[in-house]
């Protein structure tokens, strides 16, 4: 069978993509007229819908993962690292998708191949997954990243169990807001610390069971008064005097789980364990997190939707106060 039997009529020749001609600075992106990919054996090729704006793309946009890979950059280098769309070809090899699926997923960073901030992007089969039923496109543009995250870190770091207090710092984030609705479901109590009024207003409108305006001047006193039994375990997506302040009043034996990319790294206090750690996002993982969020009607706040054209101001917002997450709306077929 030839490459065009995998195709539909409707996918045009070439798209547009945000890319850099040079690793360093906002300054470097623009948008680019590029080839629409093909979808190799073993990928599917998605028309996005939306695609998620992170920290990690800012820190590929700089060339750091490029150090770390050895695969040689080839520019003009195309960003994005997750998002969503729908299905409109297949390798010869793919047996899970089919033509017209919603599906979310991720590209690997350092492998510069392909971005999902474009209009076309090739993923591996086993790169994404359905849309979970309580999500919309634009929702889960804005999810896998942050969500494989968070339940990485709450079940299999933690190892969090029921009855136990679970702190969640910088509650009100992209990743901290969907870990308060996944921790629902191992039925802890959620103390949340969020930034500002607003962010602690989220939390606790997901589900925290205590939020703390992480802003306020007494802090460690809010905490203290919500547990005086103290800290069972603690995801922690922010670095700084504040966590390392709160991060005390875990107990003997309490456990921490710190994505790695927080920086500073916060520091364990005595007694306890702080394990740094990366999603790894395999299908066990995500067909569980898919469960979890149908289980418990998770929903992805995005606090701010541009457009490709905007892809400067996205990373620049990437430093600034916003709610949940930042997204591209890319095409608005669903």
């Amino acid at each position: 069978m030839s490459d065009t039997d995998f195709f539909r009529a409707d996918v045009p020749g070439s798209m547009r993509a945000v890319a850099i001609d040079s690793f360093g600075g906002d300054e470097q992106l623009h948008l680019v007229a590029v080839q629409v990919p093909k979808a190799e054996a073993n990928q599917v090729l998605l028309r996005v819908h939306t695609a998620g704006i992170g920290h990690w793309d800012a820190f590929e946009r700089e060339g750091l993962f490029a150090e770390m890979s050895d695969v040689p950059a080839a520019f003009p280098y195309r960003l994005g690292s997750e998002g969503s769309g729908t299905v409109v070809a297949i390798g010869e090899k793919v047996t899970q998708r089919k033509l017209g699926d919603q599906v979310y997923g991720i590209v690997g960073l350092r492998t510069p191949k392909d971005g999902f901030h474009a209009d076309y992007v090739a993923v591996d089969e086993d790169k994404v997954w359905p849309v979970p039923r309580w999500l919309t496109m634009a929702e889960a543009g804005a999810f896998a990243s942050n969500g494989g995250t968070a339940l990485r870190g709450l079940r299999d770091v933690l190892r969090v169990a029921a009855g136990e207090t679970l702190l969640v710092y910088g509650a009100s984030g992209g990743m901290g807001h969907l870990a308060i609705q996944l921790a629902r479901s191992f039925n802890v109590r959620v103390i949340a610390v969020a930034s500002g009024p607003d962010g602690a207003t989220l939390a606790q409108t997901l589900g925290a069971d205590i939020a703390i305006d992480g802003k306020a001047a007494d802090v460690l006193a809010q905490l203290q008064a919500a547990a005086p039994e103290r800290i069972d375990a603690a995801l922690v997506t922010g670095g700084g005097d504040q966590a390392n302040s709160v991060l005390k009043w875990l107990k003997p034996g309490g456990r921490i789980a710190v994505p790695n990319g927080v920086f500073p790294t916060p520091e364990a206090p005595p007694n306890t364990v702080l394990t740094s750690y990366n999603a790894d996002y395999d299908n066990h993982l995500m067909n569980a997190l898919n469960h979890v969020s149908d289980a418990v009607g998770l929903k992805v706040h995005v606090g701010r939707m541009l457009t490709l054209e905007e892809a400067q101001l996205g990373h620049r917002l990437l430093d600034q106060h916003i709610l949940g997450r930042i997204a591209f709306a890319v095409s608005d077929a669903e």
